[in-house]
């Protein structure tokens, strides 16, 4: 299905370009498009739909709340441009490391991605979020402390001196400008 100003219209209950929150669940979205007419939003439900590349949401700057769960998502490109986020939900997705590693400088205070099989299938998932998105404040419904970043480090550290050292994911070496 294609978003259309009536649609805009219809779900956010106002004028397009007055909505502050907008739910487009579950109607089939297959592309990110028009929401140019919504230069207000804060707050944007996409869950359940079509969505494999997150593109469009530039003219959104203030986004500050996001759901992207179950789509089947798996190109991030369009979120790269953003500073932070309150709430991003990245569930029951298609993601994989490296496309995680494009929101690396992003800071999110709320960031759900369970569900995402390529990177649940690793035992160290959680270590190589918290490594690869140093600016999670929340990860999956569990507080990030400063402690755990510690222990995140010093793991790769000591891990380093075994006969079978865990690697960091590729991005994590890569040098990365904020």
């Amino acid at each position: 299905m294609r978003i259309s100003r009536q649609m805009l219209r219809s779900r956010a209950g106002v004028s397009p370009k007055l909505a502050e929150w907008l739910d487009l669940s579950d109607l089939g979205i297959v592309l990110l498009e028009k929401l140019n007419m919504c230069p207000r939003l804060q707050a944007l439900l996409l869950r359940g739909n079509h969505i494999e590349t997150v593109q469009g949401l530039e003219p959104c700057a203030n986004i500050w709340y996001l759901d992207l769960s179950n789509n089947g998502v798996r190109f991030l490109d369009g979120l790269s441009r953003f500073v932070a986020m309150g709430t991003l939900i990245l569930s029951n997705n298609d993601l994989t490391w490296e496309e995680l590693g494009k929101i690396r400088q992003l800071h999110i205070l709320e960031l759900y991605l369970h569900g995402n099989q390529q990177m649940e299938k690793d035992t160290y998932y959680r270590i190589h979020v918290i490594d690869c998105l140093p600016h999670v404040w929340m990860l999956d419904g569990r507080l990030v402390t400063s402690a755990e970043r510690l222990q995140v480090t010093q793991f790769f550290q000591d891990s380093a001196l075994t006969d079978h050292p865990v690697v960091r994911n590729t991005f994590s070496s890569l040098n990365f400008f904020y």
